[in-house]
């Protein structure tokens, strides 16, 4: 079983040494409480693992938008305009998960995520379309993303799916 930080700082709040003896014990316990919350909050097991969402889409205040949300999640983004911006990058070793929006200027999400799997990138794929359709739908889908939202798109459907590819 896996327990999330914030679990541990709630259950930590719980299991306080109020009364104690002990003041070194009590001590101990308020400097590690006082560090702890600075953690995103991340599945223990996961902490060393890869930290970075990438971010691409070619709407500017939907970037920054999403990269706000994500920050106050705990989670670091790297925000790309274009499909040739994220693969100039590379470095996809550093992304745990790709937020991608299918309708790009140039190269459409879709075909940049056939390009990753050729290359053999295996990083979860949250797709996101403001033009919702059964083609883009039903190929976001084939090509195994770990969601497909629509613009606009609730910020609690975007963090559970960014923490659905956190666990996986």
């Amino acid at each position: 079983m896996e327990i999330s930080l914030r679990g541990v700082f709630q259950q930590a709040d719980v299991l306080a040494p109020r009364e104690t003896k002990n003041r070194e014990a009590l001590d101990a316990f308020t400097q590690v409480h006082r560090v702890l919350p600075s953690f995103p909050c991340m599945e223990l097991s996961h902490l060393q693992r890869r930290k970075s969402i990438f971010v691409v889409d070619d709407d500017p205040s939907m970037r920054r938008s999403m990269k706000r949300l994500l920050q106050e999640h705990g989670f670091e983004a790297k925000l790309f305009e274009s499909a040739e911006a994220l693969v100039n990058h590379g470095n996809f070793q550093q992304a745990f998960c790709i937020i991608l929006d299918i309708n790009l200027d140039g190269e459409s999400g879709i075909d940049l995520r056939r390009w990753l799997a050729e290359q053999q990138v295996q990083v979860p794929i949250v797709f996101v379309t403001g033009n919702d359709t059964h083609e883009s739908r039903a190929a976001a889908i084939a090509s195994g993303c770990i969601a497909y939202l629509t613009k606009p798109f609730a910020a609690a459907s975007l963090i559970e799916s960014v923490e659905r590819a956190w666990g996986s």
